[in-house]
């Protein structure tokens, strides 16, 4: 063997016993999948902030679980910031009121997936004790109402228009952010009636409550849920299926209990047409992309 391929065994050797020993070697390491990132789910402000999203976290929590996908929910300050989000596309998942069901599908941006099973109406409210037997003894009277560009405050404020209750016989209608804060006037004597949405009625009318129905108006189809229609059809598909199956599952059920809903049902947009009339009435039409405030 010549002196360099002496060497050149040695040196091998050496390197041998290096990596029976451990050495470190270079690795590469697997690709790992980037995190998808969570879909924003808009509610409409129809109570405080706090109080929606204390409501909505068990749907938050359940649509997720079902969808394999992080769901975060977003509000709004008001009715018509809401309505400027929801047309902007800003949300991937939208609950509205019925009549903006209507804007959300005018711009092009979202696809109808279900409705509240239940139907939606306004419902006048007045003090358990009060003398006020009839819509038109609020004649001149503090009427509290949502925000004026609710879809409750506009069937309301025409119920009371149909009895007469126009012009110098008006009442004085008093805006407040919220179904509760409405009806918390009446209780409160800031008001002598307050119009509110049938589903949060339960929480003031009953044995041992303090307000009673004094009218309530015809039904209309309920809040609707939207998609993105930029997100993927499957997935899609998959949160309409979830929403409208939710009667039939146990753990489905137990999220409808604490968020206090009956349940949801496929819908058409053509069931919502009909609202179309009260769209200029508050205000926000679908030409309008700033939604305008109706007079508050």
């Amino acid at each position: 063997m010549t002196r360099i391929s002496a060497a050149l065994a040695r040196w091998l050797l050496i390197a041998a016993a290096l990596l029976a020993a451990g050495a470190p070697t270079v690795t590469t390491a697997a690709p790992t999948a980037e995190p998808q990132r969570p879909l924003i789910m808009g509610i409409l402000p129809f109570m405080s902030p706090i109080a929606l999203i204390k409501r909505f976290a068990p749907l938050r929590d359940y649509l997720a679980q079902q969808i394999g996908r992080p769901v975060v929910l977003q509000t709004a300050r008001d009715f018509p910031e809401f309505a400027r989000r929801t047309q902007r596309r800003h949300y991937d998942i939208v609950l509205t009121a019925p009549h903006m069901v209507l804007l959300a599908l005018d711009s092009g941006h979202y696809r109808l997936q279900v409705a509240y099973a239940d139907p939606l109406a306004a419902v006048i409210l007045v003090p358990k004790e009060s003398g006020i037997r009839s819509m038109t003894q609020l004649n001149g009277k503090v009427v509290a109402t949502p925000p004026p560009e609710a879809i409750i405050t506009v069937i309301g404020r025409r119920m009371l228009d149909d009895a007469g209750l126009t012009g110098e016989h008006a009442p004085l209608y008093r805006n407040y952010l919220s179904h509760n804060a409405a009806y918390q006037a009446v209780i409160g004597g800031e008001a002598s009636a307050a119009m509110v949405s049938v589903n949060v009625v339960h929480n003031v009318v009953g044995p041992g409550k303090p307000l009673r129905v004094l009218a309530r108006s015809g039904d209309y189809p309920g809040l609707g849920i939207l998609t993105g229609n930029d997100l993927p059809a499957k997935l899609q598909r998959r949160i309409g299926d979830v929403l409208a199956n939710m009667r039939n599952t146990q753990a489905g059920r137990e999220t409808l209990k604490r968020i206090r809903y009956s349940g949801y049902r496929r819908a058409k947009p053509s069931e919502f047409e009909p609202l179309r009339t009260f769209l200029g009435t508050c205000g926000l039409t679908s030409g309008d992309r700033d939604a305008p405030d109706c007079g508050s």
